[in-house]
């Protein structure tokens, strides 16, 4: 190498440094859980207290967990929507009427 191939070099590798950390920089942080996440986590604490508590839940309660359970796998696969029905059906099988959070 020449002298003059050096500082070339160690400009293409600074300019490649400063793209990669600009790159890196404007990558969003991983957010927080989702609102229908933190909906799922609602209703399954709701569900936990009330199985235990009400009064109703002994009749129906093999049936509900099956809900409940169902309604945890799908918001543990990305699909709170699908399993917030689940934990309202659990809920109400039960005789508890769901405390859902606002949006």
């Amino acid at each position: 190498m020449t002298r003059t191939a050096v500082p070339v070099l160690l400009s293409g590798f600074c300019q490649a440094l400063i793209v990669a950390s600009a790159l890196a920089s404007s990558v969003p942080a991983p957010a927080g859980p989702s609102k229908g996440q933190q909906r799922c986590d609602a209703l399954q604490a709701q569900f936990e207290a009330a199985i235990e508590s009400h009064p109703d839940a002994a009749a129906k309660r093999a049936e509900a967990e099956a809900a409940a359970d169902k309604g945890e796998g799908l918001c543990a696969a990305g699909k709170p929507a699908l399993g917030l029905r689940y934990y309202v059906k659990a809920l109400r099988l039960i005789g508890v009427q769901p405390n859902l959070p606002k949006q």
